[in-house]
């Protein structure tokens, strides 16, 4: 479960930056482009495919988040039997 954990949470750290990114390189785009914007080929273009990129990395990010959630569930299942060990062991 550790192993799996932690590659979901680099998995949404990635997801995250990928968007941040986008984010940015559409703003730039923006703050340089003059004139008209809906005759800036290129910006239309960029803006559609981070879209679409977009959409995709927030939905493997929601995914990733709901599996941490179980993997938290299944690992709260094992405390009582850690505290039991622990108590075994030390007293």
């Amino acid at each position: 479960l550790e192993v799996r954990k932690e590659a979901l949470v680099v998995q949404i750290a990635d997801g995250r930056k990928t968007i941040k990114e986008l984010e940015d390189k559409i703003l730039r785009m923006l703050a340089e482009s003059s004139g008209n914007i809906l005759d800036d080929e290129d910006l239309i273009n960029t803006l559609d495919s981070s879209k679409k990129t977009s959409a995709k990395t927030e939905t493997a990010v929601k995914g990733a988040e709901e599996t941490s959630k179980e993997i938290d569930l299944a690992r709260e299942a094992y405390r009582p039997v850690a505290t039991r060990g622990s108590v075994l062991y030390f007293v």
